[in-house]
């Protein structure tokens, strides 16, 4: 890697100067840290991503404007003019954070031994420093007032432009009566049993997100991303989702097929890794927010991701971080973020099927964390009535809602099409 004078460890010198001379260090920006450089490393990425923030370009003349003098232009010229390039942005920016964090985690854990606490203390402490592997620099508290009148201009704005909800539109007119739409930092939740349509609901809320021109990401731990490509192209297309499955075809289905692919139409991004820890899972999110906007994610489903293995904590343990991570990520970046969860199959042993709260599998942390709870509920399921694939009423039980009342909303499942649509 290059060598620059007067900053700190190669790797941050190295960043510091992509950050001015490569456009995927500038994407990476929100992943840089300013607590990794000295001082005057420090004030150069806070610049950066105040730019960044501001949607202004990474420039030397807009680093010296932005810094005014707290750091020599000289030295911030020194930066690109001497920058090699050669070297992959996101293994540097893993190198430094393991640094800063290694440094960091030995600090505490050296003052941790000192102390003089019970075992049981420490390991608790132990705990929560490993969960903080991110180090992610915390905000002071916020004044009531400031609150307040952000919230009164949003409300304010959105009446004059005519809207009554403060979140974006589902497409769904009785759901945003209910939650207000998809709503910044709330995580939403839909549960089911296998067969009632978890998947389905998900990927029909998401077309239609899409079509509102919501930025969406569809994040799928169970299904291929040509299984769910074939779910979506039997919701745009009309063409039995079982057909597309078998791939008998015939020539009016691929005539369908044809025009669709020529007409302009909404897109979604989709990921189908399914080998990733909760951490990288929670990395590569907020990579595609920095790189192509999120305003909707929708994770399929909770108990598939994998959350780092301690010994003696219980699978309920393991799925409460999981269920804490993913609202704390819809705070952190300011989206929605919808997931799926399996429920407990102690449903199948009682009279009436319909799901509640108690029914979560595994997961109490989920009805703490969740803003909204949804449990797509298809009776004809349970009746056996359901041998022609045609449309049949179904429910969306509002098991929670943070934002008014909790009722059952009718709906309509089509089998074929494994699509839920407005009653």
């Amino acid at each position: 890697m290059a060598q620059y004078i007067g900053f700190a460890e190669t790797p941050q010198k190295y960043l510091l100067g992509a950050i001015l001379s490569d456009i995927e260090a500038k994407v990476e920006l929100p992943h840089i840290k300013s607590v990794w450089f000295d001082e005057r490393g420090s004030k150069i990425v806070t610049a950066a991503n105040e730019l960044f923030l501001e949607g202004k370009e990474i420039s030397l003349l807009t680093l010296v404007q932005k810094l005014k003098g707290q750091v020599a232009p000289v030295e911030i010229a020194a930066l690109s003019s001497s920058y090699t390039g050669g070297e992959n942005i996101k293994t540097v920016i893993e190198v430094c954070a393991r640094e800063y964090n290694t440094k960091l985690l030995n600090t505490r854990l050296q003052e941790l031994a000192a102390a003089d606490i019970g075992l049981e203390k420490k390991l608790t402490q132990v705990g929560e420093l490993m969960a903080l592997a991110g180090f992610s620099e915390s905000r002071e508290p916020i004044s009531s007032n400031k609150i307040a009148n952000k919230y009164i201009d949003k409300v304010s704005i959105a009446h004059q432009n005519g809207e009554t909800l403060t979140g974006l539109t589902t497409t769904w007119r009785n759901l945003d009566n209910v939650i207000g739409g998809y709503n910044p930092s709330d995580l939403i939740i839909i549960a089911g049993r296998p067969g009632m349509g978890k998947t389905a609901l998900a990927l029909s809320l998401s077309n239609q997100a899409a079509k509102a021109g919501h930025k969406v990401l569809f994040v799928s731990l169970e299904m291929s991303s040509e299984q769910l490509i074939k779910r979506w192209l039997s919701l745009e297309t009309g063409i039995d989702a079982g057909v597309l499955n078998r791939g008998k075809l015939y020539q009016n289905h691929i005539d369908s097929l044809v025009q669709y692919s020529l007409t302009d139409r909404a897109s979604i991004f989709i990921d189908d890794e399914t080998s990733l820890s909760l951490g990288e899972l929670v990395a590569k999110i907020r990579r595609h927010k920095a790189k192509h906007g999120l305003e909707v994610l929708f994770v399929d489903y909770i108990q598939l991701i994998k959350s780092v293995q301690i010994k003696g904590r219980t699978r309920e343990q393991e799925v409460a971080e999981i269920s804490r991570t993913m609202k704390l990520l819809a705070k952190d970046l300011g989206i929605t973020v919808v997931a799926l969860a399996q429920l407990s199959r102690g449903i199948e042993n009682r009279g009436d099927k319909r799901p509640m709260l108690s029914d979560l599998r595994e997961s109490g942390a989920i009805e703490q964390d969740a803003d909204v709870i949804i449990f797509p509920y298809r009776p004809n399921y349970y009746a056996k009535d359901e041998a022609d694939g045609s449309a049949e009423e179904a429910e969306l039980v509002i098991g929670k809602n943070r934002h008014g009342e909790a009722p059952i909303l009718n709906c309509v499942f089509t089998p074929f099409l494994a699509r839920y649509s407005e009653f």
